[in-house]
């Protein structure tokens, strides 16, 4: 059980640490909310086709419900058409969002390790 918890600790911190890489290393940490209100300065409303996503990302980080925001920082992450900017927020929102889902599990959260694990099998 003991090394059980310990993986998980360990993949906690691997998906934590899975989106920075050198030539983009974040500077200070967001909580979820300020990541919710990044996400809204750095894309204009107007982009149609991610607005949906962006909205649903930003609701859903801020009411903590972040297997929804998950799933819509993913598809922001991977769209086409992003700016420099507007990639390094979403990773940066999620980011904070694995941060915060690590600290739950090293809490003790059944429902962050649920998460995490299936944040875990998507990548």
């Amino acid at each position: 059980m003991k090394n059980k918890l310990i993986s998980i600790i360990l993949i906690a911190t691997g998906l934590v640490l899975s989106g920075c890489n050198r030539e983009e290393a974040v500077d200070a940490e967001w909580s979820t909310a300020e990541a919710a209100e990044q996400l809204q300065q750095t894309f204009p409303s107007n982009q149609s086709p991610i607005a949906k996503h962006v909205a649903a990302a930003t609701s859903s980080l801020k009411s903590k419900q972040y297997e929804k925001a998950y799933v819509s920082l993913q598809v922001l992450e991977g769209h086409p058409n992003l700016s420099y900017e507007q990639t390094l927020t979403v990773r940066r929102s999620i980011q904070s969002m694995q941060l915060d889902l690590a600290n739950a599990l090293l809490a003790g959260d059944p429902q962050a390790k649920k998460l995490i694990e299936k944040m875990r099998r998507r990548q």
